[in-house]
């Protein structure tokens, strides 16, 4: 499942809501979240964060393997989706432009250049991804 927006949106906020409270039938300990290039896990007591930063398009491979036997669904969270070809589902995250400014500056507080560019960040999800269903939540 792969979930896009401009940065400041909510989407990493809703990735750890899945994160820690599950979603639908899936524990949280079934779930994986790969938040850019970052994913981490719901191992009971510890919940290990594991990188692996590119630009290239790997359809998130280097994750795979350090993924546990329980974990059933895996989400990826980018405001570019240029890791993936495909994702059985997407789900685009937008808010009114004014609170996601807020949000960038409350988050990085005293760095002007890195608040700019990110309000200036655009999305790239026009890229011909295939999946079986697509979200738009606002």
């Amino acid at each position: 499942m792969a979930i896009c927006g401009a940065c400041g949106s909510g989407k990493s906020t809703l990735g750890g809501r899945i994160r820690k409270q599950g979603f639908g039938c899936f524990a949280p300990y079934q779930i994986a979240m790969i938040d850019d290039s970052v994913m981490s896990l719901n191992l009971f007591l510890i919940r290990p964060k594991i990188k692996f930063p590119t630009n290239k398009t790997d359809n998130l491979k280097p994750f795979l393997r350090f993924l546990p036997p329980y974990v059933k669904i895996v989400f990826y969270i980018s405001a570019n989706l240029q890791r993936l070809e495909f994702a059985d589902i997407l789900v685009r995250v937008s808010c009114d432009e004014q609170t996601r400014i807020k949000r960038i500056k409350q988050r990085e507080r005293g760095n002007p250049q890195k608040i700019q560019s990110l309000i200036d960040c655009t999305i790239n999800d026009k890229i011909p991804y295939h999946y079986k269903l697509e979200l738009d939540l606002t």
